[in-house]
């Protein structure tokens, strides 16, 4: 994956989104909100945990952990290929600084 902004950058943007985007939104934060009560995969509460700990907000974490399962879908539809966890968790020990675009 090829990513050029920041995700803490990223979060600016999240204000100016529309109708679709913010329902977009809702629903990737219910998927982060069932992988962490879910446990599954592991590394969603484990980053979880970390961005928390390093200072960022509740919402600011689900936001990002939400913006990578988002970067994995989209790779997912691309590649025609099933979720890839590797990725995913390689991806999610990157943040915040995982490039997002």
């Amino acid at each position: 994956m090829s990513h050029s902004e920041p995700a803490s950058g990223k979060m600016k943007g999240l204000s100016d989104m529309n109708k679709r985007e913010k329902t977009l939104q809702a629903m990737l934060i219910e998927v982060v909100e069932n992988q962490l009560r879910e446990g599954e995969p592991a590394v969603t509460a484990e980053t979880f945990s970390r961005l928390k700990a390093e200072g960022h907000s509740e919402k600011e974490v689900k936001l990002l952990i939400a913006a990578v399962l988002l970067l994995e879908m989209n790779d997912m539809v691309k590649e025609n290929r099933p979720f890839n966890e590797v990725q995913f968790a390689a991806d999610m020990r990157q943040l915040p600084e995982l490039r997002l675009d």
